[in-house]
């Protein structure tokens, strides 16, 4: 009988553990499905005032949108949005490279080109921009004038032709004696003998100058008078020769007065 108490006290023990358990067991998958409650999913969001970054983008500049050859632009490249810091790399159309946010670059020949700035942010976001802008030929010009020689107070005309540059241009000119001038053609009198030299300054739209000049010999005129026969009377004829040099050279046209109150030309 002992026995037998003693075994059903262990079968009770027994049950009573497995009882306990059942609720683990069902937890694990070992026991009958539990109707699954309510779910509540919480949506992720940023920390409290921190946005979203935006993408990287880039935008590309120049201090000018057009030049001469050998002309310097300066190109500038400005980032936002992705994560800072940036690296900036530039190419333009010519071969040309550089790095950082501003390149200053020359081009050597005429035509229309292309400086583009590649932004990369530190999570490796990458962005482009371009700037085209459009190179000139050297500009050039010639001086020229109506009279390279000329006596005192002739009034000459100075002329330039340019070639070359954006095709607007302007013109300065010093004549050598002190004064000067603008516009072509340009117009001036030298009041003493003597050489000088004209310049003029081309300018064009870009900056862009020439210079050429001409030179001018200013002289007095001078004139000799002769006679043949020197003597005479009433019936003689009196032939009169002229010869003249300097101003603008010959030919010279010749005015006389006999003092008799006649005149003659030649």
């Amino acid at each position: 009988m002992a026995a037998l108490a003693r075994a059903g006290s262990v079968v009770a023990l027994v049950l009573l553990l497995v009882l306990a358990l059942v609720p683990t067991w069902a937890g694990l998958g070992a026991g009958p499905a539990l109707a699954p409650g309510p779910q509540v999913v919480q949506a992720a969001s940023a920390s409290p005032g921190v946005a979203p970054a935006d993408a990287v983008s880039a935008h590309v500049s120049a201090d000018r949108s057009a030049a001469d050859v050998d002309q310097s632009i300066t190109f500038a490249c400005s980032a936002s949005g992705g994560t800072p810091p940036y690296v900036y790399a530039w190419t333009l159309s010519d071969g040309g490279i550089g790095t950082g946010p501003t390149v200053t670059h020359s081009f050597g020949s005429p035509g229309t080109y292309d400086a583009t700035c590649t932004v990369t942010d530190v999570l490796l976001g990458i962005a482009t921009a371009s700037k085209s802008v459009v190179i000139s030929p050297l500009p050039s010009v010639a001086a020229s004038v109506d009279h390279n020689l000329a006596a005192p107070g002739t009034v000459l005309t100075f002329s330039a032709s340019p070639s070359g540059g954006d095709g607007s241009f302007s013109f300065e000119w010093t004549f050598g004696d002190g004064s000067s001038g603008s516009g072509a053609p340009a117009t001036h009198a030298y009041t003493g003998p003597g050489s000088y030299q004209a310049t003029v300054t081309a300018t064009d739209g870009n900056g862009g100058t020439a210079s050429s000049f001409r030179s001018v010999t200013i002289s007095d005129i001078s004139v000799t008078a002769n006679v043949s026969p020197t003597s005479g009377d009433a019936t003689t004829v009196f032939t009169f020769t002229a010869s003249a040099s300097g101003g603008s050279g010959s030919p010279y046209s010749f005015s006389w007065t006999y003092g008799d109150r006649t005149t003659g030309t030649g």
